[in-house]
């Protein structure tokens, strides 16, 4: 071990013998100097560990020499003892206020010298320890938030294309057992989402950057997300959900109804996981109430297990389960209460739980909030209101940059599905390039990318003026990410798994509505009501696949009738004449056609009679059952009110230059739509006619929509191919 330095400043080289010699007998290290400025020199070089400076010395005193030691960043740290033949209180006083730590009179007392030297020694050698130990868990909490946020994009950017292509597979087609397993999928990866949100969380708690807002809410909306999260939960499971709200309760607040809906959300998930049999009740009654401030308590009481005494003291900590066969029957990483615990301190509450073995248990907690007048939440309301809808946001142009390609197809498709029109960028040098030869409604940044990442593509992005909105869009998901992404010039943020109803919302907070109209859309005239049941169809699957556009499912079943009023006359006829090729083709035809409008009866008709026609085992009896359910069908059809709508309108007043590098990616995806028979390539239609407006192709465009509208996709494709080829585009 390296032996603690002294450095001895005495113009007396009988005294500097002296101190050195008792000095080294102590094991000490010993730099000598004679003066000020050789002191002065010799510190430029060395850094000791302590130094005696006489006072009284020819040239500069010692005085002077501590002034300027002290005012040295690099020596300023260092003790200084006076060493001084004098006495004198005034001098003695001086050397304090200069920065000396002690002084020791002359002629030197080894009883004395020793014990003082060894208290500043060990004074200083604790300090730089302490100093060094401080550097080091600073060093390891940075890196342990460097490590959280990478793990945490390096996950969430997988989890986003998993979550996402779940999504949009949800969206096509699919057999009831496929449907059952991407429910199943978009289920297990939410659980695995909450898992790595904890875990997050509980790191934030550990650095002191978990923070609560304090924003107007009404607590009625948050028990309502709450219970609509958890009611056909609660009952696949044969529960009952009670909510007990007193009415003396304000119907606005100001705090955190996010952090306050997360709290909730854990304990009703809790009381869900450990119940069999019984009821959960939510209850939320007023402790304490002023002009000012309310304090609530807030009781979620079950009738499952319950937990044992011993263990209840222990809930509230990190890691915690009731016993250690817990998380191998119920899951759980024992970090939601812990979490829970804290988010409530910084309410202002506490949370303690009531139990019972075998009979249930009562968490509860409380929570202070501050009381909201009306007008301030009615001016809330009023500004969330004045944000454009969605269909306002039809044909706005979107910059998506991002080098994931899994990630490119669930937000391009996504955003596609909605009128909007994008180009990709795979990195921040091609976004900048995008920026400077594009004209763009808002830009979605990834942040982490090779060769420019999006900090650097925002911070060139704004030194170049453009004002253009950026939205980060990051599998990130620490607060000091955020303050990064807002400093360097971005305008908001969005986590991974992308949540696409938060991304409509932000987009819609961003995107300026259009001031006219567009040159391609539907002008619709409703003219009646569908009735509440249609005979031959499920509406309920049927709107639901077409959007919710009531308007539009009507005008396909006129289309159907229109086209397919005779098909089964057509189908009797190939069958009688033994053309078996024909009467497959049309029953295949027919048979997606009806699946698409939910006509399920006439779909099962269909299908048995083509599985029959490839076994060679055709029955008159399939054939009069496809009948029977397509008469039912077209009668259905008649009474419902013609729509009094124009199918589209192409303005093309005057021709204007076509971006190649936006329709190519849209030619694309409608035409693995089409290849696909899927419903919904009509949403992608839209962004591609919205980009090709005013270039000259209004009739195939026209087309497109005329033979998606029949479900015609043979023809679709056709003219498709036309645009690819005059566009030079392959397809």
């Amino acid at each position: 071990m390296k032996r603690p330095s002294i450095l001895i400043v005495d113009d007396e080289a009988q005294n500097r013998k002296v101190l050195a010699n008792t000095l080294n007998e102590w094991g000490y290290s010993i730099i000598l100097a004679d003066d000020g400025l050789q002191t002065l020199e010799l510190l430029k070089t060395k850094t000791p560990h302590l130094i005696l400076l006489d006072i009284m010395m020819p040239g500069m005193d010692g005085f002077e020499v501590c002034q300027k030691i002290k005012a040295d960043p690099n020596t300023k740290d260092i003790p200084i003892i006076f060493l001084t033949a004098h006495t004198d209180t005034d001098k003695v006083v001086k050397g304090f206020q200069l920065g000396a730590v002690d002084y020791i009179t002359k002629p030197f007392n080894s009883a004395e010298l020793i014990p003082r030297v060894q208290t500043h020694i060990k004074l200083k050698a604790t300090e730089e320890q302490l100093i060094q130990k401080i550097q080091e868990l600073e060093t390891a909490n940075r890196t342990k938030s460097e490590f959280l946020a990478t793990m945490s994009h390096e996950i969430r950017t997988p989890m986003n294309g998993i979550i996402g292509l779940t999504q949009l597979a949800q969206k096509t087609r699919l057999t009831f057992q496929q449907q059952d397993y991407l429910t199943k999928i978009d289920s297990l990866t939410h659980v695995l989402l909450d898992i790595i949100n904890d875990i997050l969380d509980f790191s934030k708690i550990e650095a002191g950057k978990l923070n609560v807002e304090h924003i107007n809410f009404s607590l009625e909306e948050v028990l309502n997300k709450l219970f609509n999260t958890f009611s056909l939960k609660i009952e696949d499971k044969g529960l009952t959900l009670y909510k007990n709200i007193s009415s003396d309760i304000p119907r606005y607040l100001i705090g955190d109804p996010l952090r306050l809906l997360q709290i909730l959300m854990n304990l009703t998930g809790n009381a869900l996981k450990f119940t069999e049999k019984g009821k959960i009740l939510i209850a939320v009654n007023v402790i304490k109430k002023d002009d000012t401030f309310i304090t609530l308590k807030f009781s979620v009481q079950d009738t499952g297990i319950g937990i044992p005494s011993e263990i209840k003291e222990h809930l509230f900590k990190a890691f915690t389960q009731a016993d250690n066969t817990i998380s191998r029957k119920y899951g759980g990483t024992g970090l939601g209460l812990a979490i829970c615990k804290c988010l409530v301190t910084m309410m202002e509450g506490d949370i303690w739980i009531d139990s019972i073995v075998g009979e249930g248990s009562t968490f509860n907690f409380t929570a202070q909030f501050k009381c909201s007048s009306e007008q301030e939440c009615s001016k809330q309301q009023a500004q969330t209101k004045a944000v454009p809808s969605i269909n306002t946001l039809h044909g706005a142009r979107i910059l998506l940059v991002e080098d994931n390609l899994i990630n490119q197809q669930v937000a391009r498709e996504s955003l596609e599905s909605e009128g909007l029109v994008v180009k990709i960028a795979n990195n921040g040098q091609e976004a900048i390039t995008a920026v400077t030869n594009n004209s763009f409604d808002v830009v979605l940044m990834d942040i982490q990318m090779p060769e420019m990442d999006g900090y650097e593509a925002t911070q060139i992005i704004r030194k170049n003026q453009y004002t253009l909105p950026i939205v980060a869009m990051t599998a990130h998901a620490m607060n000091s990410v955020r303050e990064k992404c807002l400093l360097v010039g971005m305008n908001d943020y969005i986590t991974k798994p992308i949540d696409l109803e938060l991304l409509f919302s932000i987009l819609k907070k961003w995107i300026k509505p259009k001031s006219k109209p567009y040159a391609i859309q539907k002008h619709q005239k409703i003219t009646g009501e569908l009735p509440n049941t249609l005979p031959g169809f499920e509406l309920k699957s049927a709107i639901k696949r077409l959007g919710g556009n009531k308007s539009l499912f009507k005008m396909l079943l006129h289309d159907f009738e229109r086209d397919y009023a005779h098909a089964a006359i057509d189908l009797r006829s190939a069958l009688e004449h033994n053309e078996i090729e024909t009467a497959l083709i049309l029953s295949h035809t027919l048979k997606g056609i009806a699946g698409n409008l939910s006509a399920n009866e006439l779909q099962k008709a269909l299908s048995d009679l083509e599985r029959a026609l490839k076994r060679d085992n055709f029955e008159d009896v399939l054939m009069d059952n496809v009948e029977i359910s397509l008469i039912k069908v077209l009668e259905s059809i008649k009474t419902i009110p013609q729509e009094n709508q124009k199918d589209l309108e192409i303005e093309d007043t005057q021709s204007i230059p076509l971006d190649i590098s936006i329709v190519t990616p849209l030619l694309i995806n409608l035409h693995q739509m089409i290849e696909k028979h899927n419903v919904n390539a009509a949403h992608s239609l839209t962004a591609l006619s919205t980009a090709m407006s005013g270039t000259g192709f209004s009739t195939e465009l026209h087309h497109i929509s005329d033979c998606l509208n029949r479900f015609d996709f043979s023809s679709t494709k056709k003219s498709l191919n036309i645009i690819a080829k005059r566009c030079n585009i392959k397809l």
